[in-house]
């Protein structure tokens, strides 16, 4: 049940990123020029904070790398990801947590409490998860690319 609710969740998440809500809440309808310019949105975008992560993590990896202090530059970079993370996760934690607004539909489904708030949490969990790859997969290229050892 947990997996069926979460995946219902990131549906309705990405439809109303694509689609966006009229004035009354309800969802609008998708066209396909809508849906090709919002990917191509999205693409931009997630390019762009790869791009920023490389460019951050390249700049420590210059310093950090060669002198054989691989270990004080992942250090770095892991606060730096915490940091992102824990901002975006307040944010992100309100609104899926306290801010929703279907507890009374799911609540008459024959579904437990325990199993609608698990799969919130595990909403929450996916996006810092993608969060993370947005900074750790710059980071681990940059120190292949200044000289780190692979097997490190």
């Amino acid at each position: 049940m947990i997996k069926s609710l979460l995946a219902i969740k990131l549906r309705a998440s990405i439809l109303t990123a694509f689609a966006g809500k009229d004035k009354s809440g309800n969802v609008k309808k998708i066209s396909g020029a809508r849906v090709a310019g919002m990917t191509i949105a999205f693409a931009i975008l997630g390019l762009s904070v790869l791009m920023l992560f490389f460019s951050l993590a390249a700049s420590l990896a210059m310093i950090f790398v060669p002198l054989g202090y691989g270990g004080l530059y992942f250090g770095v970079l892991t606060l730096i990801s915490a940091t992102v993370i824990f901002i975006f996760s307040i944010f992100e934690t309100k609104a899926e947590l306290f801010d929703c607004k279907d507890n009374d539909l799911l609540l008459s489904l024959p579904i437990k409490p325990r199993d609608i708030l698990i799969s919130r949490i595990f909403t929450v969990l996916f996006y810092n998860y993608i969060i993370e790859a947005l900074i750790a997969l710059p980071a681990t290229v940059c120190y292949l690319i200044f000289g780190g050892s692979p097997l490190a």
